[in-house]
């Protein structure tokens, strides 16, 4: 049964228990939120699992990937799909799934955490040597906004609270505002650095993701070196790293 299927039915029964059985009703809630992180949240008993990179292998996590496909047009039809969906203009959720999937792409722990838990940024990437990387979407944002407001700037200044009080402040992270405007409002401020992914530099990250795959043409997905894909990745700048110097940039603080 499918997960979001499978979620659906538990609520209906959580419903039936809660009259009868409350403690009962709010376990298999908790198990519908689960599978289904679009169902309502119980009040209690839902805990956030932090990601983390130990006994991972980022290389072996990309071979995983590619061969959930069958052939290299299956793989290139999907990634393509993904990539337009990971366009300013397009639903928030949609937008923050492609982000998801291109992190599990690229090899990297992916997480949702607001959706997942209602708390927290929309995407959250953990790589190599527990480097993170989170991501605030603001899909939905006319391209024609002149600033970020500072509602927006103080809602990334709690997930960045939030990712400290998880994973504390000894960690390497680069935070993440994809918004068609690098301009920071004049009454807003960031209590930690923060980087702006804008429409352009958007699209040179999503150019490079389909270089990477145009590469993979020639070969077997099931058996492509590890080698191969390492100097694949890093041809085509695809690291945590490239993200911060390549694909983002600083935001501009208005004065009056």
């Amino acid at each position: 049964m499918d997960p979001l299927e499978k979620g659906w039915y538990l609520q209906q029964l959580a419903r039936y228990y809660y009259p009868i059985r409350k403690e009962e009703s709010i376990k298999i809630q908790k198990a519908a939120f689960q599978s289904n992180p679009q169902l309502l949240k119980p009040k209690t008993g839902v805990e956030y699992t932090k990601v983390s990179f130990i006994n991972e292998n980022r290389i072996n996590r990309i071979s995983q990937y590619l061969k959930r496909y069958k052939s290299y047009n299956e793989l290139m039809l999907a990634v393509n799909e993904i990539l337009d969906n990971l366009s300013f203009g397009i639903e928030a959720d949609k937008f923050e799934s492609a982000l998801k999937q291109i992190g599990d792409l690229l090899g990297f722990v992916s997480q949702r955490p607001d959706t997942e838990i209602r708390k927290g940024p929309d995407n959250l990437w953990c790589g190599t040597n527990d480097e993170y990387a989170f991501f605030e979407c603001k899909s939905e944002v006319e391209e024609t906004r002149q600033e970020i407001s500072k509602h927006e700037a103080g809602q990334m200044n709690n997930h960045c609270a939030w990712f400290e009080t998880e994973y504390g402040d000894n960690v390497l992270v680069n935070r993440y505002l994809l918004i068609p405007t690098k301009d920071l409002s004049y009454y807003g401020d960031f209590t930690h650095e923060v980087r702006i992914i804008r429409r352009g530099k958007l699209k040179n990250f999503k150019e490079s993701i389909k270089r990477f795959i145009k590469e993979l043409k020639p070969y077997n997905l099931y058996d492509i070196s590890n080698e191969k894909l390492q100097n694949l990745i890093d041809l085509h700048h695809l690291n945590l790293k490239d993200i911060r110097e390549l694909y983002s940039e600083e935001y501009y603080h208005r004065t009056k």
